[in-house]
């Protein structure tokens, strides 16, 4: 195999960003082509469609660690009281981390089981 050749089959492809609900980009890897060159249309491998929001939707063939940790806030109240507090605490201390002066667009980094603990509250109003 020449030099070329090596060359071009280590090349990978740059990753590409999606831009989500509330225009929050995200990076993810370029899609696989298919494994039958395309012809199919069925990738090489089954790739995950679903998302966190559509769990905390409740999209019912949604069923992995998010859902669970969703319906044990929805059925234990002590639980979610205590989550929200220390989700609150968590994100204070991230708002205290930043400088006044700091834009309002400016990204506060929270955890996903912090972001959804806050947005399960938010939605409750809202019912």
């Amino acid at each position: 195999m020449s030099m070329r050749s090596r060359l071009l089959n280590d090349v990978v492809d740059p990753p590409v960003q999606d831009i989500e609900p509330g225009g929050i980009v995200v990076e993810r890897a370029p899609v696989e082509p298919a494994a039958d060159g395309g012809i199919s249309g069925f990738p090489l491998e089954p790739t995950p469609t679903a998302t966190v929001w559509d769990a905390f939707s409740g999209r019912p063939d949604c069923s992995n660690d998010t859902t669970d940790f969703l319906e044990q806030l929805d059925a234990e109240p002590r639980l979610r009281s205590t989550a929200m507090l220390r989700s609150l605490g968590r994100v204070r201390e991230q708002l205290e981390a930043m400088p006044e002066q700091s834009a309002l667009d400016a990204r506060v980094c929270v955890s996903l089981s912090d972001a959804l603990v806050l947005m399960t509250q938010l939605m409750q109003k809202l019912r």
